[in-house]
């Protein structure tokens, strides 16, 4: 019998051959494989699987399976099956997050000890195999939008167009958050019409809440692009979002709201209209809103205008300066008792000193014109507690013609039947306003104890504001920004005019100078003139001791106020040191003093050219602030402080590669309250997680300038995002310029509101 025949055949993965029959394939060739592998040319049995878990989910497939692990060693299988993501323990499947869309694929990658899943549908998730916790990755920024109409094909069949409106495929706007923006509302009047186009929802719409589930506070704003073409045709725009026949709110724009600066034709204008400027008729309600419509009057011509990308969103964060509010007229024009004027609310920028109105007053003729409003605000102490100085000041913003003004009078009211109340007036006659034939801001700001008090009033209890306007013809005036707020106080130490007395240590190395641009207030500032490795000074003797413990109206002033001079040089590169030493005893700079020091470092920092070549820091000028707790104290004497202030001296000290005179400069040498930021500031707002990742940034605030003041901030944005842990809030502007610093952090969800006066 013939023996068994052996042959070794070996196999690659390239000799799978599914053309031709069994008979004709080489024997190192296969018409299928399934079920094997090839290892180095070795065709053997794959190897079997071991099945984990027993529980399925009936009718759903596994969408998604992957291992996560971490460098520690800690190793989770994942599954994911009708949308639920999930867990292997050991002895069976945990849900770990549910609630995805299923039926989908779902990619797996593991990064920084974590495991990214993304399926193309939902947000991306984060899974943490050393704790067996998901969380969306990254955070939701603090922007929040809602639509309201877009204008597009799937709002096509829920408008009613009427008579003069259409959909306009030619003039539209781009950055609507639909990808597919193609189309705007056209609608046309002519002079004297109302015409109209509106969209009926397919089911009532929530504009009480963002999808995130925030509140679409009055703070919020409804944002529209319209394009208008003749301006002057355009009498008036109306935006009504209606609950039921008859109960809606109206948005109202007028024709000189469009293009407010240019005044031009055929541009688009965005429109932010605060949610609280809304007018209510009837009684509509914001969470069931079932139809918006969009309304044009016409006036002197056919007015033509387009309508695009209306929508809500949250405010930027409302920065003013520190102050307590009286009345900031961005309510209703009906709270108001008025007499023998008309009031209404204005939206023109060109009339609006500070928030998003201003309240106008048209008066016909001449007339004594009243108007009050109930109010409850303690004008004693500001909303964070701190008691608010006499010296301290009530001020309202007016703008308006002069030639017929006379006088406004302010009074405020503690009790209205018992006549006490606070009052001052102020007249065109006595310089209080600005004169202007077509109307400036002028600012009526007077200290709490200026005013005049009937009948013993309380400042922490104002009941009452009252206006009063006397004219001798037609005025129209704009009034905003009535508030209290703190008082710059300042006391001059030194002006470094030709009228002070500066004595120098070294014969002809200082003098006074008369060039404009080396002095910073007056006609003159002194200076030093100092050779290589030497230090000269300049010193002030005053005849009579001054107390730097008050200022000029006996406010007392802390150890956080500042010391304040003007500074500049030529070459920087030559400098050693620059002290100031404020004498408190006998005037010989010596036996006992306080003494502050500047480096060439701290010089740098203050005018934010940190690590900048020398060259590039010459000739420059910085306001040197020093509070007065910064000082250091050499020598004590009983019974002497900053209150007996006796004498000032600069001193200038030179390196040993000065090769040229250092010129140095010093003006305008004062004591101011330490209040805060000078400048102009914007604010901005980012999310953190716990574990450090940040969102994107909030919308900046408007800018704010500030002179010496704090920063009140509102609207600061909540999160709706749980994996937000705490809330950044960064600052540019000032001495920062362009570049952002972080200016507080705020460790809650809750808080809107906060003060900052970090010095930059």
């Amino acid at each position: 019998m013939a023996g068994k025949w052996n042959k070794l055949i070996t196999f690659n993965s390239g000799t799978l051959n599914s053309f031709l029959n069994g008979a004709e394939i080489a024997d190192n060739e296969l018409q299928t494989a399934e079920g094997v592998i090839f290892d180095r040319g070795v065709l053997e049995k794959a190897p079997g699987r071991t099945a984990i878990g027993t529980a399925h989910v009936s009718g759903a497939k596994v969408d998604g399976v992957f291992r996560s692990y971490d460098k520690a060693g800690n190793k989770v299988l994942l599954r994911v099956v009708n949308g639920a993501i999930q867990r292997w323990t050991g002895a069976a499947w945990e849900d770990v997050e549910t609630g995805l869309t299923a039926g989908v694929p779902y990619d797996f990658i593991n990064s920084q000890d974590k495991t990214l899943i993304v399926n193309g549908y939902d947000d991306a998730r984060e899974f943490d195999p050393s704790t067996n916790t998901i969380q969306k990755l990254g955070l939701e920024p603090p922007r929040f939008y809602k639509k309201a109409a877009y204008f597009e094909s799937d709002e096509t069949s829920l408008f009613t167009l009427g008579t003069n409106g259409s959909f306009n495929t030619v003039n539209y706007r781009i950055e609507e958050r639909t990808g597919t923006s193609k189309q705007s509302l056209k609608l046309t009047a002519g002079a004297g019409e109302t015409k109209s186009s509106y969209l009926t929802y397919a089911s009532a719409q929530d504009f009480s809440l963002f999808p995130n589930g925030l509140v679409i506070s009055n703070d919020a704003f409804f944002c529209v692009h319209i394009l208008h073409r003749e301006r002057d045709y355009v009498d008036a725009i109306y935006i009504d979002f209606e609950t039921s026949a008859g109960n809606y709110y109206r948005f109202t724009i007028d024709g000189t709201d469009l293009d407010q600066v240019y005044a031009r034709d055929n541009v688009w204008t965005p429109i932010q209209l605060k949610k609280s400027v809304a007018v209510a008729t009837g009684s509509p309600d914001w969470a069931s809103i079932a139809k918006v419509t969009f309304s044009l009057v016409g006036q002197t011509g056919t007015a033509e205008v387009y309508f695009d990308n209306c929508y809500w969103k949250n405010p930027p964060i409302e920065a003013v300066r520190y102050k307590k509010a009286i009345d900031s007229f961005e309510g209703l024009v009906s709270d108001y008792t008025v007499t023998n004027a008309s009031l209404s609310s204005n939206l023109n920028l060109n009339y609006i000193k500070e928030g998003t109105k201003s309240l106008k007053v048209v008066i016909v003729g001449a007339q004594t014109v009243t108007l009050y409003r109930t109010v409850s605000v303690n004008l004693a102490q500001y909303i964070d507690g701190i008691t608010s100085q006499e010296s301290d000041v009530i001020s309202l913003q007016v703008k308006g013609a002069t030639p017929n003004l006379t006088s406004l009078t302010k009074r405020l009211y503690s009790d209205v039947g018992g006549g006490k109340y606070f009052w001052k007036q102020y007249t065109v006659a006595g310089g209080d306003f600005k004169k202007s034939t077509t109307g400036a801001w002028s600012e009526l700001s007077t200290a709490k104890s200026d005013f005049t008090d009937n009948g013993t009033a309380d400042w922490t209890a104002i009941v009452r504001e009252y206006i009063q306007i006397v004219t001798t013809g037609s005025v129209v005036l704009y009034l905003d920004d009535f508030c209290l707020e703190e008082a710059g106080l300042q006391l001059i130490l030194s002006t470094m005019e030709t009228d002070e007395v500066w004595t120098y240590g070294t014969a002809g190395s200082g003098g006074f100078n008369t060039n404009k641009n080396r002095l910073s207030a007056g006609d003159t500032s002194i200076y030093l003139k100092i050779p290589r490795s030497r230090e000269y000074t300049a010193y002030r003797s005053l005849g009579a001791s001054a107390n730097l413990n008050q200022f000029g109206g006996g406010e007392a002033s802390g150890e956080d106020d500042f010391i304040c001079f003007w500074l500049s040089w030529t070459y920087f590169q030559y400098i050693r040191t620059i002290k100031l030493r404020i004498d408190v005893n006998t005037g010989d700079f010596a036996t006992d003093y306080y003494e502050y020091e500047l480096t060439q470092t701290q010089i740098a920092n203050l005018i934010n050219m940190s690590g900048r070549a020398a060259s590039l820091l010459s000739n420059k000028s910085v306001t040197v602030e020093i509070a007065k707790a910064d000082f250091t104290r050499v020598g004590v004497t009983a019974g002497k402080d900053w209150s007996t202030t006796i004498g000032y001296e600069f001193l200038v000290a030179t390196t040993a590669s000065a090769w040229l005179n250092l010129t140095v400069y010093f003006d305008n040498l004062h004591l101011r309250r330490a209040t805060g930021l000078t400048g102009i500031y914007q604010w901005c707002c980012l999310f953190r997680s716990s574990d450090g990742n940040a969102s994107g940034i909030s919308e900046w605030s408007q800018e704010l300038t500030l002179k010496g003041t704090k920063a009140l901030l509102g609207n600061l944005p909540l999160s709706a995002d749980p994996n937000c842990a705490y809330r950044e809030f960064y600052r540019r502007g000032g001495n920062l310029g362009a570049e952002a610093r972080l200016d507080f952090t705020i460790y809650d969800n809750t808080t809107t509101q906060y003060f900052t006066d970090l010095s930059d």
